[in-house]
């Protein structure tokens, strides 16, 4: 018998090699990484996001660099498994004056051990302890900022001190609670009492009001495209859900070459960026748009445009003459004549070098589209 009180024999079985000379054991948990990411940083290059998004796994990552990566290879990067642009969900996180990440709801700033999540059907960004207590445990089921409504499977876990949190999260049944048979309970309503008026910086603006008339096409991917200018890029977002037809005819008009060299310039009275005018239909009459989309009306521009939107004349519909705007803080004379359908959600710095005049003028040089919404459609 030697030390490890091991058997008489002239070999070592596989149970003493485990538990008694140190051989390697049978793991019996989840993997947990030894190093996380800090928050809002890109999974696929470490670096921190200006418009981030995430995955359904809660993977963060930035729309510029994972939109070329899904396309080339349609795969989530770190997991492997399938992984297309209409399952991101853009992340909408909030800062207090102090410039630090914090829940809107409970106004705590986020650290290391703060457990986060986001909804779905929002992208708004709070701490677990928030959902958990005003959204699960009261049986509420609507978006503690905006009411949007949404399901237990519309929660997505984005930072944990323990990986177990999201695992159990999607253990639960998903329920679906009608808006009209909910009654707030009194710890809510005492809550909503106590709590001020919420205030705070996001970096996705919300969209401006729209009309309750405004038809939603079939569901359909946000589109993503950059516009080279003779002093930079310009990336946008494209609702190609709402406004389909202004989608269509802004994607047609760059893949046709319809805008190359198009000025864009400032114009002070309205206080917005624009081009010059575009006579008639780029490159012709578009078949889907007059098969698929016809009847859609895309909604008009009202009150509380917010910045960084783009817009498109109102005339373009006529298929005379048209120009593209995008709008800057405190945007006038564009409600009722204009269709928003997009969001300018990186370079920005260009566009604020033609706003303080740093630059008299952008010259459009050329495009490169990410995600063309239109592109399964058309076959």
């Amino acid at each position: 018998m030697g030390k490890h009180k091991t058997k008489d024999r002239l070999f070592v079985t596989r149970t003493e090699h485990e538990f008694h000379f140190g051989g390697k054991r049978q793991f019996d948990g989840e993997w947990v990484p030894t190093a996380k990411l800090p928050l809002a940083h890109c999974a696929l290059t470490f670096q921190p996001c200006e418009n981030p998004v995430c995955a359904p796994d809660g993977t963060v990552f930035e729309v510029l660099h994972i939109l070329p990566y899904l396309k080339k290879y349609g795969k989530h990067p770190i997991t492997g498994e399938p992984l297309d642009s209409g399952q991101l969900t853009t992340l909408k996180f909030h800062k207090n004056e102090q410039g630090q990440y914090y829940c809107p709801v409970l106004y705590e700033p986020f650290t290391d051990d703060t457990e986060i999540a986001c909804i779905r059907t929002t992208g708004n960004v709070y701490s677990w302890q928030a959902i958990n207590e005003l959204n699960l445990k009261q049986k509420y089921f609507k978006d503690l900022l905006t009411g949007e409504p949404f399901t237990k499977n519309d929660i997505i876990v984005l930072h944990t001190r323990n990986n177990n949190l999201q695992s159990a999260t999607k253990r639960q049944k998903p329920v679906t609670e009608k808006p009209s048979a909910h009654k707030d309970s009194e710890n809510r309503r005492a809550f909503i009492r106590e709590t001020p008026s919420l205030t705070c910086t996001t970096w996705s603006s919300d969209s401006s009001t729209k009309k309750e008339s405004t038809t939603k096409s079939p569901s359909l991917p946000k589109g993503y495209c950059t516009i080279v200018t003779n002093h930079g890029n310009l990336n946008f977002e494209l609702d190609s859900e709402t406004a389909p037809k202004a989608t269509r005819f802004f994607l047609l008009s760059l893949q046709r070459g319809c805008l190359n060299g198009v000025r864009l310039f400032y114009e002070a009275g309205m206080n917005c960026i624009r081009t010059a005018e575009l006579q008639g239909l780029p490159g012709g009459e578009d078949k889907l748009t007059e098969t698929r989309l016809k009847g859609h009306i895309d909604p008009y521009v009202e009150e509380g445009l917010a910045a960084n939107k783009l817009l498109i004349s109102s005339k373009y519909r006529l298929k005379k003459t048209c120009h593209f705007v995008i709008s800057c803080e405190g945007s006038k004379g564009l409600e009722g004549n204009y269709v928003i359908f997009g969001t300018l959600v990186g370079k920005r710095e260009t566009a604020q070098a033609l706003v303080k005049g740093y630059v008299e003028e952008l010259v459009i040089e050329g495009m490169k589209i990410y995600v063309d919404p239109w592109e399964d459609k058309i076959k």
